[in-house]
């Protein structure tokens, strides 16, 4: 299947879901994961939430002192809803991994959480997150994983038709060989999750 056709199924079932989103089990998932890559950021700093969905990630790190918060989705209606728990102090935009529509070099952090599976382009997707951090800045992408691969990988194809793959440590190390970043840290984040925190030079 085509990106195009995967990116059409992927955002036609978020918007769909956009309403119902908060009140459903697999956000007490996101929300664990999120938690953990909340310790990875700091007070001072400029943050983009990469396929943010209804703000949730945004909203927790408006606790941090001194912090510019910016959301993007796929998903126009997850955009509508995160506008509407969020408010107007926030820069949320309707837009893609692969074209964020942000200026070079902006973000302290940028934080990707379970989203990464569903990306078309994996390498458009990091080369994006590249050109908006600073120099220095770190990317912090948390995802759905868990062994076999290979095994996991077929089955969720089958089960959702926007699932695109999940992705080991090595396979990170090559696409921040590939891309020109640093790989600051790699660790399991629950039974079903991997985070990798990656440094722009």
């Amino acid at each position: 299947m085509g990106a195009n056709k995967k990116y059409l199924l992927l955002h036609g079932r978020f918007d769909s879901w956009a309403e119902t989103y908060d009140k459903s089990l697999i956000t007490y998932w996101n929300r664990h994961i999120q938690r953990k890559v909340f310790k990875e950021i700091s007070d001072n700093s400029s943050i983009l939430d990469l396929a943010c969905g209804t703000g949730h990630f945004l909203l927790m790190s408006s606790e941090l002192k001194n912090v510019t918060l910016c959301g993007v989705d796929g998903s126009k209606e997850m955009i509508k809803q995160a506008k509407a728990k969020l408010g107007d102090e926030f820069d949320l935009r309707h837009a893609f991994a692969e074209n964020t529509t942000f200026e070079d070099d902006k973000f302290d952090y940028v934080v990707c959480t379970t989203a990464f599976h569903h990306f078309p382009d994996p390498v458009a997707s990091i080369q994006e997150m590249k050109r908006i951090s600073k120099n220095k800045g770190r990317i912090i992408i948390a995802d759905l994983n868990f062994l076999p691969l290979c095994i996991g990988n077929r089955v969720l194809q089958r089960i959702e038709e926007d699932f695109v793959s999940m992705y080991s440590k090595s396979d990170f190390k090559k696409f921040a060989k590939n891309i020109g970043l640093n790989v600051v840290k790699q660790r399991r984040v629950g039974l079903f999750g991997l985070m990798h925190v990656l440094e722009k030079p």
